[in-house]
């Protein structure tokens, strides 16, 4: 099994990519689908991925 955090750089959050941190593919999915009911900005949604 691999672990790691991955991150996003200036490149990527210019994009609108958003890092998953240290969550799972399937904690993520679920934490994006939440914030996406709550908003749509990416600077938004990236904190909450940094709080949970």
């Amino acid at each position: 099994m691999v672990a790691g955090s991955v991150a996003v750089n200036k490149g990527d959050q210019n994009l609108g990519f958003i890092s998953a941190q240290n969550l799972n593919p399937q904690k993520a999915r679920v934490l994006l689908m939440l914030a996406l009911t709550k908003t749509r900005d990416n600077a938004k949604i990236q904190k909450y991925f940094e709080k949970y």
